[in-house]
């Protein structure tokens, strides 16, 4: 599986699947509306070169936890997601970021290209 694309169309939060964390071959993974909560022990998601969150329900710890993970990650996309307020991100291969947020955040680079 190269693309994921998850959308929740409901107006119910919906958890991203746990099968999603445990697969490998996950590339351009891209979450709308719904909610991230990563587990602590992460097994997948190494081949993820793309990442896009947009309105996605996640605390910071789970977003830095997912962002370290995914060590391969070329492209990140954060837009407009919630209860995000302190952005930690370490991806060595970064050359794309994108963040958009309606609120302040604090964000820190840290070893980004």
């Amino acid at each position: 599986m190269v693309g994921l694309t998850i959308l929740n169309t409901t107006n119910s939060l919906y958890d991203t699947p746990l099968s999603v964390f445990n697969c490998n071959t996950i590339v351009k993974p891209n979450m709308f509306f719904c909610r991230l909560v990563v587990p602590l022990q992460l097994t997948g998601l190494r081949s993820v070169k793309s990442l896009m969150l947009a309105q996605v329900i996640v605390v910071d710890d789970d977003l830095q936890r997912m962002i370290l993970w995914c060590n391969a990650m070329k492209k990140l996309s954060i837009i407009d997601c919630l209860e995000v307020n302190n952005i930690v991100i370490c991806a060595p291969s970064l050359s794309e970021l994108v963040i958009r947020l309606v609120w302040p955040a604090r964000v820190v680079l840290q070893s980004v290209p």
